[in-house]
């Protein structure tokens, strides 16, 4: 048995005697301390109703006999609560509460309401590289610890970084029943995933929920998802993806969530502060008016005390009115009058708060100051007091009134916007704030002459947009892929003591360009290529948004005075709009008063005849207005033009070496797998590269889609709202392990080639170079096929470039290997340019007849066969066939050595008869050197200079042989005689 110390035992004997004489001071209960509860639901569905003693408030007595209680399926109608206690029916609920019968409501997010849950994670495996290259996590602070959604008040929000935070909720539902939620998510950098499971951990919410839909900057979406009966377990969860580490995201904002299919409500819920309750039986609370407040429970509003107190809708609290400051008002102009006056007015925000009586405060500034109107903007006109765009066929400079364009000339219209005394047509402010709080005006832009800005006095967390809407573009349905449809201008400034951000997008959430912190007076021009209708946006927001709430999440006002500043706005080549000037139509081209019948495709207008001419052959339109023959481009080396649309390859190639290629073989979709990756905060992901190299011009382009947005809902062409077509495409693709989802989750589809620039082989093809990569061997690659992607972003301003290399390997059989630069990540460095280096035995020349060998076999019974052997690497299409031929008397090689023999003798004999003669020539000079000597012994004569015995070259011989006469001196002989022994004659 084992020893007890006599300590513990005498602790454990002092717990019991103080439990014993706790229990002795309680009172024995009565029946007025007990209360009604029901039991745990039995299998058939019900329960009893049963009286408990309330915990430590007494003890023994005689509770009533248990009872049958309501069915577990019951519940009471939205307003109502059940009366445990009494007669177990529904009863309305009492002013100053609300019910929703059998759901409950969140929207009061102070703290995190009682049931939730909060977790965060990262994903982590060091067989993972990050997007910028760095190898495993260990070099990367991954604690996601301190990411998690945060009360805020009006909502809850996630925080806004890049780790995976989940809000969760779990309910047990007695009937079925539905989760409807309110939230906000504007960052394409941002997966929100919503998911229900059940106590097993099977999702089983439909697909269309999971992925709800990106809301425009201030716009509030409501979902709503069917439950099923038994428990639901429901997630909340964002995830970043953005893969620069330096980069910050935007929170998902949840304001409201709401069940039902819950158990009974057996009693109501107290209105939160700042709402209100009048009558019995209200599913939800009033908010208080301005100028009231309430708090938890009321049943009506308090007016604020005296005149000195101010409260905005839904206040908990009146609070004393500050000082007038210049932010509590703001400045306007009047329309112009009939003297083209305008009168400058100043007018308090409102609703009012500050005082003018207090120390220090500033009074409104004296209204009616009159000014000369500035001139109506390009293409507008001076009318009624207000400036309008000039009917169709005329045109105004802004400063007169609009006149009629000439003949065969049609407007050129647009959008110009330089002067600011009214809003402009097409064009709309908004702010934005998180909840109903935050702006100092409804539409926060304020116009300001000569420019118009984003206004003062707004909290720091609002969005202010300005949004332009274009609602089409003229003569652009027979241009190419490439041709500008036409392009944004505009000026502006940032007065910012913060980090100030504008925004400049397109559409949606396209983000071309943005501008951070003060910046001077600055142009920007950017040109689409879409005839789409589409909406330009600036969106200005004066910090961080984590930056814009204290730590118990109230709203800061510290940037109140940072501003955006817009001077002018241009929008060329659109379909509404005025014009500036007129410009020619095509000789006997129709005009409707607003454009001129466009040229047929492929057609430009030659300004020197005003006709219009077709372009050149293998050229392509690049302009919305095809002026001259500059407007057609000629397509680039190796490809040809469809129609004048576009360029592309049908897979067929020939070199200026005579090198021909066809990768016919290699046409149609490819995919490719990326490298593994992480983000900054270490969620798993990859690419997924989609691409077509050459074919048919009609059947020229992949598909990139998003699961994750939209509900995955395809349109008519099976792109969603978010996927791309192009003829290469990315897409981001996050494993199943990292999305609890089940499946693979893709998202930020991009174009990396719209169009096909160029297919050589020289490794430096304009702004291309292909020599930046090679394969391990250092190989760069025989021919190359240069793409371009037109859409130009942020991150590439320039648009985004694709190199693919082809490599010759006859060991790879079928489509090859398509393989990415060791040096390089998924093929690129800067996420702008991309190499990838196809490996294919079809990426070898088809083989010429200077590839092969010639070899000749012996003959054999009088014929001879010549073969051709491949020498060269090189795809066979046609082998040359094996030649035939009669064999010669002699061997070929034999009468290679007769034919030399015969050669040499002929030389030699010549080089005899050449020294023969020379021989002889030398022979008759000695002999008339011989004989003057002798002449000049007898008769003392001097002998001439050597150089003078010699004949001349032209002067013949006279005599064939030479002979001496007796009387010569011996002293002659001996001469003669050694001369002949030099030239080998001895005579004997």
């Amino acid at each position: 048995m084992a020893f007890i110390p006599k300590a513990w035992l005498l602790l454990v004997a002092l717990i019991v005697c103080i439990l014993v004489a706790s229990s002795a001071d309680l009172s024995t209960c009565k029946p007025q301390d007990f209360h009604y509860e029901f039991t745990e639901c039995d299998p058939k569905g019900g329960r009893w109703r049963v009286q408990v003693p309330t915990p430590g408030a007494c003890k023994g007595g005689t509770p009533k006999p248990p009872v049958r209680g309501k069915e577990c399926s019951f519940s009471c109608e939205s307003g109502q609560f059940l009366d445990v206690q009494g007669d177990q029916e529904c009863h309305p609920c009492p002013t100053g509460t609300y019910s929703l019968g059998g759901g409950v409501r969140f929207e009061n997010w102070d703290d995190v309401p009682e049931g939730f849950q909060l977790a965060s994670d990262s994903v982590q495996d060091s067989e993972w590289d990050y997007w910028d290259g760095s190898k495993g996590p260990a070099d990367v602070d991954l604690n996601c610890t301190q990411s998690a959604w945060l009360p805020r008040g009006a909502f809850i929000s996630s925080t806004p970084d890049l780790c995976s935070q989940s809000l969760i909720f779990s309910a047990k539902l007695v009937k079925p029943g539905k989760v409807t939620y309110t939230y906000q998510h504007t960052d394409t950098n941002v997966l929100f995933n919503f998911l229900v499971q059940n106590d097993e951990c099977r999702s089983y919410a439909d697909t269309t929920y999971k992925w709800p839909r990106r809301t425009e900057t201030g716009e509030w979406s409501t979902v709503e998802v069917p439950l099923k009966t038994g428990q639901n377990i429901i997630y909340w969860k964002t995830m970043g993806i953005i893969f620069d580490r330096q980069q910050s995201t935007k929170p998902v904002l949840i304001k409201r969530i709401e069940l039902t299919g819950v158990a009974y409500t057996s009693e109501c819920t107290a209105c939160s502060n700042g709402t209100y309750a009048d009558v019995e039986g209200m599913t939800e609370c009033r908010a208080c008016a301005a100028d009231t407040f309430a708090v938890r429970g009321a049943r009506e509003c308090t007016p604020c005390g005296s005149d000195k107190e101010y409260a905005v809708v839904g206040s908990s609290a009146c609070l004393a009115r500050p000082p007038c400051t210049m932010r509590d008002y703001f400045q306007t102009h009047t329309a112009c009058d009939e003297n083209k006056e305008t009168q400058i007015m100043y007018q308090w925000i409102k609703p009012k708060v500050c005082l003018e009586d207090l120390e220090g405060a500033v009074h409104l500034p004296a209204s009616g100051v009159k000014t000369s109107c500035p001139p109506c903007n390009l293409g507008m006109y001076y009318t009624n007091s207000t400036c309008e765009f000039c009917p169709p066929n005329t045109f105004s400079n802004g400063n007169q009134p609009c006149r009629p364009c000439q003949a065969s000339t049609t407007p050129d219209r647009g959008l110009s916007y330089k002067w600011w005394n009214t809003m402009p047509p097409f064009l709309t402010a908004d702010c934005f704030p998180n909840d109903d709080t935050g702006c100092a005006t409804p539409t926060g832009w304020q116009l300001a002459g000569d420019h118009i800005h984003s206004g003062t006095g707004h909290a720091d967390d609002v969005y202010l947009v300005l949004s332009l809407t274009v609602s089409g573009f003229r003569s652009v349905t027979q241009l190419g892929t490439k041709a500008e449809v036409g392009r944004v201008t505009f000026e502006f400034e940032l007065q910012c003591t913060s980090d100030c951000i504008l925004f400049f997008i397109k559409d949606k959430d396209m983000v071309i360009k943005s501008w951070t912190g003060d910046t001077k007076t600055t142009h920007f021009s950017y040109v689409f290529y879409s005839d789409k209708p589409t909406i330009f946006r600036w969106a200005f927001t004066k910090t961080q948004w984590d930056k814009a709430f204290t730590i118990t999440g109230k709203k800061k006002y510290d940037f109140a005075d940072d501003m955006a500043i817009i001077r002018s706005i241009a929008v060329t080549n659109t379909k509404d709009g005025g014009a500036s000037a007129c410009k020619p139509c095509p000789l006997g081209s129709p005009n409707d008063g607003n454009s001129c019948i466009p040229c047929p495709a492929g057609n430009y207008i030659d300004t020197k005849t005003s006709k219009c001419k077709e372009c050149p052959s293998n050229t392509v339109v690049q302009e919305s207005n095809p002026y001259d023959l500059k407007s057609c481009e000629k397509c680039g080396s190796g490809t040809r033009a469809k129609d004048h649309q576009f360029c592309y390859s049908d897979c067929k190639l020939t070199l200026p070496n005579q090198q021909t290629f066809d990768f016919s073989a290699l046409q149609g979709w490819h995919s490719m797998r990326g490298s593994n990756l992480f983000t900054g905060s270490g969620t798993a992901f990859y690419h997924s590269f989609n691409l077509s190299l050459c074919g048919s011009p009609d059947d020229y382009s992949v598909i990139c889609t998003n699961n994750a947005t939209s509900g995955g809902v395809l349109e008519d062409d099976g792109v969603n709202e978010d996927g791309v077509k192009a003829a290469i495409c990315r897409t981001t693709v996050i494993p199943s392990s990292s999305t609890d989802g089940g499946h693979a989750l893709t998202a930020q589809s991009v174009s990396l080639g719209d169009h096909l620039v160029a297919v050589t082989n020289e490794t430096l093809y304009e702004k291309f170079n292909a020599e930046l990569t090679s394969l391990a061997n250092g190989d760069t690659g025989t021919v190359h096929f240069y793409f371009h992607s037109l859409s130009s972003t942020q991150a590439c301003p320039d648009g985004r470039n694709t190199i693919i290399s082809m490599h010759c390997n006859l060991t790879y059989t079928g489509k090859g290997a398509i393989l990415m630069p060791a040096s390089y990540l998924d093929g690129t460095s800067d996420g702008c340019t991309f190499h990838f280096h196809w490996v294919s035995m079809y990426s070898c020349p088809i083989c010429a007849e200077s590839d092969y060998a010639v070899v000749m076999e012996q003959c054999k019974k009088g014929v001879q066969n010549t073969h051709y052997i491949k020498a060269k690497k090189c795809i066979e299409v046609t082998k040359p066939a094996m030649k035939t031929q009669e064999c010669r008397m002699l061997p070929f090689e034999i009468q290679l050595v007769i034919a030399a023999a015969v050669f040499v003798a002929l030389i030699l004999c010549i080089l005899v008869v050449h020294f023969w003669k020379k021989n002889r020539k030398l022979e008759y000079k000695y002999s008339k050197l011989s004989q003057r000597q002798t002449h000049s012994e007898k008769e003392d004569i001097e002998l001439p200079a050597a150089e003078t015995c010699a004949i001349d070259d032209d002067e013949e011989e006279q005599y064939d042989s030479v002979e001496f006469s007796n009387s010569s001196s011996s002293t002659g002989k001996k001469l003669f005689n050694k001369l002949k022994a030099m030239t080998g004659k001895v005579r004997v």
